[in-house]
């Protein structure tokens, strides 16, 4: 990472942990379309909009929010006319072993749809589908992954990927059926996840473990 950029998660990281900051940071220079580190005329002012949403939604303390922001505006100091160099859309893949790491999955999807401009309420239900989801990951197979991915082809919206190599799911259909009660008896079980999102797609099997791709439009 080069420096700019390091300086950025510096400051993030001094206020959320690690792979939000990374997270806030990859989102921003995504929707604003600006290189930190090749920045001309106007493209502060555009990071930082996007910069300071992810600042809001995760800095609770008022006074630490407009600290983080100072620090913020006095580093991006305009210093050069270059041309920014294209900027990919993200994917940000969260590892998941326990259960700050199902609140990091979790924060890091609605930074997402609030991103993309989903309403509160369907932040929530994505939100509830992601924390469901990596839970599982936690709970039944002991590590996995939680992938997050912007769509932003005909229909825009939030790809949600959960993957594990765990023991897998004997009978598919008993867990998707109402007569199925996890172990635990906590959350809104895989059906209710497929009831939150549009689409919804189980692979499972013991050699290989369990994919779960579940997606979110704004339409």
């Amino acid at each position: 990472m080069n420096d700019t950029r390091q300086q950025i998660l510096e400051i993030l990281s001094g206020s959320m942990s690690d792979i939000l900051a990374r997270s806030v940071l990859s989102l921003s220079i995504s929707w604003s379309k600006v290189d930190p580190n090749n920045l001309r005329h106007g493209d502060d002012k555009r990071l930082l909009v996007e910069l300071e949403k992810g600042i809001r939604l995760y800095v609770r303390d008022d006074a630490l929010q407009r600290t983080c922001m100072e620090q913020m505006q006095s580093l991006l100091t305009i210093n050069g006319h270059t041309r920014p160099s294209p900027v990919a859309e993200p994917q940000i893949r969260v590892p998941v072993l326990t259960e700050s790491d199902i609140v990091d999955a979790r924060g890091i999807g609605r930074l997402v749809c609030n991103k993309l401009g989903f309403s509160g309420a369907m932040q929530i239900k994505v939100a509830t589908a992601i924390s469901e989801l990596a839970r599982n990951i936690v709970q039944y197979a002991g590590k996995g992954e939680i992938i997050i991915t912007t769509l932003d082809g005909n229909r825009r919206g939030i790809e949600v990927v959960a993957r594990d190599e765990g023991p897998g799911i004997a009978d598919i259909d008993l867990v998707m059926s109402d007569r199925y009660n996890s172990r635990t008896g906590m959350g809104i079980g895989l059906k209710g996840t497929r009831n939150l999102m549009d689409e919804f797609d189980l692979k499972s099997n013991p050699d290989n473990g369990t994919e779960i791709r579940v997606r979110k439009y704004m339409d």
